[in-house]
């Protein structure tokens, strides 16, 4: 049986485009990302990590289902409980408002994230 022809590429560019690995990939993007630092006190400073890929989904979900809890989480990761301590007696628009700030740092607003969860089903 003989060799499948190759299909001709759209353009030069795309003939000279280097295949990067994943990991490779993924180390570019990560390149010069910072935690988003939320001072507290003059003692403490949180310090929230860039939303992993599966907790952007996660946000992303619950964004669309309304689970307040779940987008907490998603965003602060391993500060959700802190940040339950500090907003627990704050209104509801400050939590609103530091996720917005937090995505925002991440350069991901939250209105992007129900249009592109959506747009891919």
């Amino acid at each position: 049986m003989p060799t499948p022809t190759r299909p001709q590429l759209a353009t030069k560019a795309a003939a000279d485009t280097e295949f990067l690995t994943w990991d490779q990939i993924a180390a570019e993007a990560e390149e010069g990302i910072t935690p988003y630092e939320l001072p507290v006190s003059a003692e403490e400073t949180l310090l929230i990590k860039c939303p992993t890929g599966l907790a952007l989904r996660d946000l992303a979900r619950a964004q669309l289902t309304g689970d307040f809890e779940s987008m907490v989480s998603a965003v602060f990761g391993d500060q959700t409980d802190r940040m339950w301590e500090l907003a627990g007696d704050k209104g509801f628009p400050a939590l609103n408002a530091l996720i917005n700030r937090v995505m925002t740092h991440y350069g991901r607003s939250m209105d992007q994230l129900g249009e592109s969860l959506a747009s891919s089903r």
